[in-house]
């Protein structure tokens, strides 16, 4: 009850965005409030799982009034996807790695939003390598191979713990080093 309570609100919050701006515009990601960008990319994953046959929380009665309100159910997909491209490719290039930390304490919203993205990437690969519905095309694909892209998290642990090697025979290389000198 209490999730369908907060899907009116939100549902509210939208019908009012709606109401105010142009109906032309109103599906726009950038004019509309936070919660209602949030709460509408929702409503696009939950579509997109419920097509897939997966558990959503998007009923069919939730999809008809969404779509007598004139959703677009896959307007920003594309503008989603190279934006969490894009912020992958600025955290590999600070960070010289793809394993965007977790900590569930201080982890930002956008490293939050980030995490589930990257994980959402390797559902779709494999989704895609086991012939069922998926949005993974070559042309995503291929752009996340370009950049490294690790796509199971074996190869990722495997690539975190050579680096972690590395970086301890450094500091054994530095500490003995320090001893040599000392002597």
């Amino acid at each position: 009850k209490t999730c369908d309570n907060i899907w009116n609100v939100r549902l509210e919050e939208f019908k009012d965005f709606v109401r105010k701006e142009n109906a032309d515009e109103h599906n726009d990601a950038f004019s509309m409030p936070n919660s209602c960008r949030e709460w509408i990319f929702r409503q696009r994953m939950d579509y997109r799982r419920k097509l897939r046959g997966e558990p959503s929380d998007l009923t069919d009665q939730k999809e008809d009034i969404l779509n007598q309100l004139g959703i677009d159910w896959y307007l920003d997909e594309e503008h989603t996807w190279l934006e969490c491209f894009r912020n992958l490719q600025k955290f590999h290039i600070k960070h010289g790695h793809m394993d965007v930390p977790n900590d569930d304490c201080g982890t930002s919203l956008q490293n939050k939003k980030l995490i589930e993205w990257i994980s959402e990437q390797r559902c779709e690969y494999c989704r895609k390598g086991l012939g069922e519905y998926s949005t993974m095309t070559e042309e995503k694909e291929r752009k996340l191979n370009e950049i490294g892209f690790q796509w199971k998290v074996v190869d990722l642990a495997k690539n975190h713990d050579s680096k972690w090697s590395k970086y301890f025979d450094k500091l054994i290389k530095v500490e003995n080093s320090s001893r040599k000198k000392k002597k």
